[in-house]
């Protein structure tokens, strides 16, 4: 497997585990019990469950198609030229967002370099390739 691939690869792996667990824990918070302490300072602040589930369902819409995106890109990185592209974009929005945010500089930060070195190693191989049919 060439480098660009296994960069991808980690990436892609990384993104969809932190997708994930995120996912759960935003829906474990949405199906806490009334009482619970989280619960409370989520209504005193003036948010109800019903925002709070539109607001789940539209980050899962989001995060799935960014899964499945991710995946493709990863399957197709040498197949065709757009994708490695894609990973540029997304690793520089990522490397972007996590310096907005404190907790995501720690978690996001790692796929955001490991997508743009996707593309750096990609953009490398196609010169190799191009040299060699020079």
């Amino acid at each position: 497997m060439r480098k660009s691939k296994i960069f991808a690869l980690v990436g892609s792996i990384i993104f969809s585990i932190l997708a994930l667990v995120g996912l759960i824990s935003f829906w474990a918070i949405i199906y806490m019990p009334e009482n619970s302490e989280i619960m409370t300072e989520l209504q005193d602040s003036g948010f109800d469950k019903q925002l709070l589930s539109t607001a789940a369902m539209i980050a899962a819409l989001i995060l799935i198609a960014l899964l499945a995106l991710n995946w493709v890109a990863f399957a197709r990185l040498t197949k065709e030229k757009g994708w490695g592209i894609y990973f540029l974009v997304v690793g520089i929005f990522y490397c972007v967002a996590s310096v907005f945010n404190g907790v995501g500089l720690i978690l996001t930060l790692p796929v955001a370099l490991c997508f743009i070195l996707a593309y750096v190693y990609r953009r490398r191989e196609v010169l190799e390739i191009n040299k060699k049919n020079y």
